[in-house]
C-alpha cells in the first residue's frame, strides 16, 4: 500500500526506479496447522477489503497456498522466494545508509514526519519514500524492525500467560535487523499536535 501512495505522489516511473529493499532475499515461514489457520482467519477479510487483484490479496493467497502445500508434505519450513532467482541469498543490511542524494525529481518538497515509533509497515513505506532524492525525514529517528515478523499470540492453558509466536523470518533483507533511518532535521521538543505543527511549518517556511 505504501508503494501505491508513493506512485500517486511521484508517479510510477520514479517509484519503479527505486532500488529494491529485498533484492534476492527470501522469507522462511514456520509451517504448522495453527499458522495456516491464522492466515486463513484474516485472508478473506483482507481480500474483500482491498479487492481480488490487489497486491496484498495476491500476497496472502500465495502465503496461504505455500503453507498449505508444505504442511501437506509434512515439512516444517517453507521458503518464499521469487522462483526466477537462483543465486544465494545475500547477507543484507545497510539499506538505510544508501539513501540517494541530489534534488527532488518533482517540484514539491516532501517531508516524512516521524515521532520515533515508525516500524513495521511504516518502515516499509520509509524504504520507498526515503530512497527518492529530496525527501526529508524530520522529527525523530525511526524505530527499527527485527527480522522475525508476522506474529500471532496464544494464551497458555493455565490462562496465566500469553505467548507471541513469529511466523516468518526475513533472509537477506537490505534493511538489516534494528536498522533505523536517522532524521535529516531532528526535533527534541514537546510532542503535542500544536507544537509539532508549528515546528513543521517553520521548517517548511525557512527552506
Amino acid at each position: 500500500m505504501g508503494a501505491e501512495i508513493a506512485r500517486a505522489v511521484w508517479g510510477a516511473e520514479i517509484v519503479s526506479a527505486i532500488p529494491e529493499s529485498n533484492p534476492g532475499g527470501a522469507t522462511d515461514w514456520r509451517v504448522s496447522r495453527g499458522n495456516l489457520d491464522y492466515i486463513d482467519g484474516f485472508a478473506p477479510e483482507l481480500i474483500a477489503q482491498f479487492g481480488e487483484q490487489a497486491q496484498v490479496a495476491i500476497w496472502v493467497r500465495a502465503v496461504r497456498d505455500g503453507l498449505a502445500q508444505t504442511l501437506a508434505r509434512g515439512e516444517p519450513m517453507w521458503r518464499q522466494r521469487d522462483s526466477a532467482v537462483d543465486t544465494p541469498v545475500p547477507q543484507g543490511g545497510g539499506y538505510t545508509q544508501r539513501r540517494p542524494q541530489g534534488p527532488s525529481p518533482i517540484p514539491a518538497r516532501v517531508y516524512l514526519l516521524s515521532n520515533g515509533t515508525c516500524a513495521s509497515a511504516c518502515l516499509d513505506f520509509a524504504d520507498v519514500v526515503l530512497h527518492i532524492p529530496g525527501t526529508q525525514l524530520i522529527g525523530m529517528d525511526t524505530s527499527g524492525d527485527g527480522l522475525l515478523m508476522e506474529v500471532r499470540d496464544r494464551v497458555l492453558p493455565s490462562g496465566l500467560a500469553r505467548v507471541v509466536l513469529p511466523l516468518k523470518v526475513y533472509r537477506g533483507r537490505a534493511r538489516g535487523a534494528l536498522e533505523a533511518y536517522r532524521a535529516d532535521v531532528p526535533y527534541d521538543g514537546v510532542w503535542d499536535d500544536l507544537t509539532v505543527r508549528n515546528w513543521t511549518i517553520g521548517i517548511v517556511t525557512r527552506q
